[in-house]
């Protein structure tokens, strides 16, 4: 055997991590503004305030905004994704085992990005919501719309709202919120039920928002609206991977791993949206 084969194998193994992770294993991540690329172990986002325009007089200075500048600065963490494949483990099975280790590694990365995001953006301090009844209307989203309307955040489809697997499924007996009239049908990103595009918000299903048991037989979900300035994830140059053999455990140890951090660039842009998610006995 060729003295070669393990670059081989790991060039294609990054390869085909890069790919997964790409492709969607994070669904939180192409929803925030992100920085890559970022050296160091810190990555700044910078925030310009509103403007007022004002009048002048003949042969006055034009009067300038003084908008506020401010930095929000988030910490990049470094999270590890590991498995061994055993050499004889991989004869005996006809299962691609590299393909399912690449998938569970990104997917792992994947989530954990998204809890770094879900994390920074429930640090917002509007909310809305519904601790006493199920989700029977569009009440609650239509409050936080508001509240984003009220704080000038562009209406520009740049709105997002991540809900629980039981909202989603409550959202979905409720006939403005599925019917192609009110949403459209032409949209590529309503494609089955990943996601769909109401009062110029897109809506998606996360399994992994916050929930808040009430200490009753109910608990609440935690779902996000925000608009993609309000929040920022900083990621460093590359996702890393490794695949290496071991000797003494005649197996292969592929990992994945990523530097990343996530941090609530402005409160005004996103709203908790709290809503009771049925029986949990």
């Amino acid at each position: 055997m060729a003295n070669t084969i393990d670059d081989a194998f790991i060039k294609q193994y990054e390869s085909e991590a890069h790919l997964a992770y790409q492709q969607g294993a994070s669904k939180f991540r192409n929803t925030v503004r992100t920085k890559y690329g970022v050296k160091g172990k810190d990555v700044t986002f910078a925030t310009i305030g509103k403007g007022a325009a004002a009048s002048k007089t003949r042969n006055a200075n034009v009067a300038v905004m003084n908008p506020v500048h401010a930095q929000k600065t988030a910490t990049l963490a470094d999270w590890y994704a590991g498995e061994y494949i055993d050499y004889y483990d991989e004869l005996k099975t006809n299962v691609n085992e590299r393909k399912a280790i690449v998938d569970t590694g990104a997917g792992a990365i994947g989530r954990k990005i998204d809890e770094l995001i879900i994390t920074s953006l429930e640090t917002a301090t509007q909310s809305e919501g519904v601790a006493t009844a199920l989700i029977t209307d569009l009440s609650i989203f239509q409050d936080g719309i508001r509240q984003l309307n009220e704080n000038d955040v562009p209406d520009d489809g740049q709105r997002y709202c991540a809900v629980s697997p039981y909202t989603w499924s409550q959202l979905l007996s409720v006939d403005a919120f599925v019917r192609a009239e009110y949403i459209g049908s032409s949209l590529p990103y309503l494609a089955g039920t990943e996601a769909r595009k109401f009062m110029n918000v897109i809506f998606f299903l996360h399994s992994g928002l916050t929930q808040n048991d009430t200490g009753l037989v109910t608990q609440n979900s935690v779902n996000l609206m925000f608009h993609k300035s309000a929040c920022g994830l900083g990621e460093a140059k590359y996702m890393r991977t490794q695949a290496g053999y071991v000797v003494e455990k005649d197996a292969y140890f592929m990992h994945t791993s990523m530097s990343a951090g996530s941090v609530l660039i402005d409160p005004l842009g996103a709203v908790k949206l709290l809503s009771k998610d049925g029986w949990t006995a």
